[in-house]
């Protein structure tokens, strides 16, 4: 999603993830990629995103953290 439109690529989140080398996207679970960028509030297992609530599954909670944290850190 972007903030004017929705776009669709076909192949994997990890290729995209690979696509995207360099920005600040992470996993919050196994279905969404999210750019740091655009995270307004977390809590618990949950992220808002703009308007849009995401789960944030336990496995992935860890390092999501911390890479938010670090972007946090970067761009302070």
């Amino acid at each position: 999603h972007l903030s004017d439109r929705t776009l669709s690529v076909s192949g994997t989140l990890k290729k995209v993830k690979e696509e995207l080398q360099g920005y600040p996207f992470s996993y919050c679970n196994a279905c969404y990629l999210v750019n740091l960028a655009h995270v307004k509030s977390i809590e618990g297992y949950s992220l808002k995103v703009d308007q849009v609530t995401l789960s944030v599954s336990h496995p992935r909670k860890k390092r999501f953290l911390e890479e938010f944290n670090s972007y946090l850190e970067d761009n302070a």
